[in-house]
């Protein structure tokens, strides 16, 4: 079984934590241990925000298995932490209120004649806002940049960006995706009241793919973008090439992936 076979170097009182299997190699951390072996609540979730627990792959079993926590304490298995890569388990709950934010912090459309603030969707979780201002500094003055945080000071995975002349949003808004510490975002002005190529996909069963959505949504039409966030935040992103393919599928009820 591959999914155990693999293993992470780690030095003595470490331990190694991903938000999923698929990306471990790219978004996990090394996690530093208490004194006496264990591992505290809150330093995982100084890189995982929402993370309420930790989880592995039993070598024996090849199945998930929890790991004890205690007043925000959380102990290591039987035989040792070993070179094991141990996942972020995210609160539910907490991943639903973010959900609400993301919406409910989109500032308000543009007049037609002003671009205004654009809205970057996708980001990497480990870009800041120097990466960001970095990036879009070839297009010229950014007025203000700001990567959105949550009470722990970690990315919620975008942002808003704003320029000094309009000519240069215009300039920036002509590619639709820009690629930013390493992944595909898209940036758009962030108008409601307009038919959008971007749909937003809730209450997404654990364990989809990307794939999955792919397959589902090519039914109303082409794909330019398939987004799930990670670590699993229970939404994910569908954008279609042509605006009024994506109000084909507006009240669709996807069936259980």
């Amino acid at each position: 079984k591959q999914w155990y076979q693999r293993r992470v170097a780690i030095t003595a009182g470490v331990i190694f934590v991903a938000p999923n299997e698929e990306n471990a190699d790219d978004e996990g951390c090394e996690i530093p241990l208490e004194d006496n072996g264990t591992c505290l609540l809150k330093t995982v979730q100084s890189q995982f925000s929402t993370a309420m627990s930790l989880r592995y792959r039993a070598p024996d079993t090849g199945r998930w298995r929890a790991l004890k926590i205690d007043n925000g304490i959380i102990y290591p298995p039987a035989d040792g932490w070993g070179d094991l890569t141990y996942i972020a388990v995210p609160d539910k709950k907490r991943t639903r209120e973010d959900e609400i934010k993301v919406d409910s912090e989109i500032p308000k459309a543009a007049t037609s004649d002003k671009v205004g603030d654009l809205i970057i969707l996708g980001l990497n979780y480990k870009a800041t806002e120097e990466d960001v201002k970095d990036y879009f500094s070839k297009y010229g003055d950014i007025l203000s940049c700001e990567v959105k945080k949550d009470f722990d000071g970690n990315s919620r995975g975008f942002g808003f960006i704003s320029f000094e002349k309009d000519e240069i949003a215009r300039q920036v808004l002509k590619s639709t995706y820009h690629t930013i510490a390493g992944r595909k975002c898209e940036i758009r002005i962030p108008k409601r009241t307009e038919p959008e190529r971007k749909l937003f996909v809730g209450r997404l069963p654990r364990g989809t793919t990307e794939a999955d959505l792919t397959e589902y949504f090519s039914a109303f039409g082409a794909l330019a973008d398939v987004y799930i966030p990670k670590p699993h935040r229970g939404f994910a992103f569908v954008t279609f090439e042509k605006k009024e393919k994506s109000t084909d599928c507006d009240s669709a009820l996807i069936p259980l992936l």
